[in-house]
């Protein structure tokens, strides 16, 4: 059997299930997910941040937790959940994580080799070995096994160029799924090369700013924009896998997405580089 194992280290996230809870304890208590209502039947598509969960943990519980919440409130079943994964543009192939399992803190979640297989044979693809280390999906398997613990699970990096068929394709394979998206936002200060606000607090009300042009189009369920408003205001890394998702969101036949949270690593490490982070679901 072909087992994933974890490949980033504990400051990323506990490298225990006991840890593991002792964040989501604190997490819940900063994020409260049932106190945000919203018109929303059923769960299609979320995004989540990729950051160590000293910075970005909260957002990511979030996006589950409430994803969690509405499914049960509307009996809607999560046999799957697919993962698109960030920082891949344009590209001759997919990564796909090729493996029987993936290694969590609370038990491995199995992966849906059959689906896997299907898509192989319509994509180009390579798959994930070592050579290749990304945090944007593994930083968040944790999340999946907990909220959804007999889900089965794809991951994959879908390149830019064929996000709407890749949306396609998987709108028209599955039922009883919900898709994530992985992804950060503005990545602003002298560690990222862009400073068009100079530094310090206008610095960093700048770039909120900056990020909400883009998150006013995914809440649009534009995906068509998506990758326009990112190449002109820089305000996320992860194109491809934001257009993936919103996509089959709208394929779906959601008609708007919810920025349930918004936050950045200035306001828990204020330094003259820092990152923004959004909690969404569609």
């Amino acid at each position: 059997m072909r087992i994933r194992k974890r490949t980033l280290p504990s400051g990323w996230y506990p490298a225990d299930e006991k840890k593991c809870l002792e964040n989501f304890k604190k997490f819940e208590s900063i994020v409260k997910p049932s106190s945000i209502n919203l018109d929303l039947k059923n769960v299609n598509s979320i995004i989540v941040p990729h950051a160590g969960w000293e910075f970005s943990g909260h957002l990511s519980y979030l996006s589950f937790a409430k994803a969690k919440e509405i499914a049960e409130k509307s009996s809607q079943k999560i046999e799957l959940v697919i993962y698109f994964g960030g920082h891949l543009k344009y590209s001759e192939n997919t990564i796909v994580l090729n493996y029987d399992s993936c290694e969590t803190p609370f038990g491995n979640i199995e992966v849906e080799m059959n689906l896997i297989n299907e898509y192989k044979k319509l994509f180009e693809t390579i798959d994930e070995t070592s050579i290749f280390s990304d945090n944007t999906i593994e930083v968040n398997m944790p999340f999946i096994k907990y909220f959804f613990p007999y889900a089965k699970f794809i991951g994959l990096y879908p390149p830019m160029q064929e996000a709407l068929s890749i949306a396609q394709f998987f709108s028209d394979k599955v039922k009883n799924c919900i898709v994530v998206a992985s992804s950060d936002l503005t990545h602003y200060g002298p560690n990222y090369g862009f400073t068009p606000a100079g530094t310090g607090e206008k610095a960093y009300k700048w770039a909120c700013e900056n990020d909400k042009i883009l998150l006013n189009t995914l809440e649009k369920l534009d995906y068509d924009s998506i990758e326009i408003i990112i190449d002109k205001h820089q305000n996320s890394c992860s194109p491809n896998s934001l257009t993936t998702a919103i996509a089959y969101a709208s394929i779906k036949g959601c008609k708007k997405g919810y920025i349930l949270s918004y936050d950045s690593s200035y306001n828990i490490f204020p330094s003259a580089s820092f990152v923004g982070y959004v909690s969404f679901i569609a």
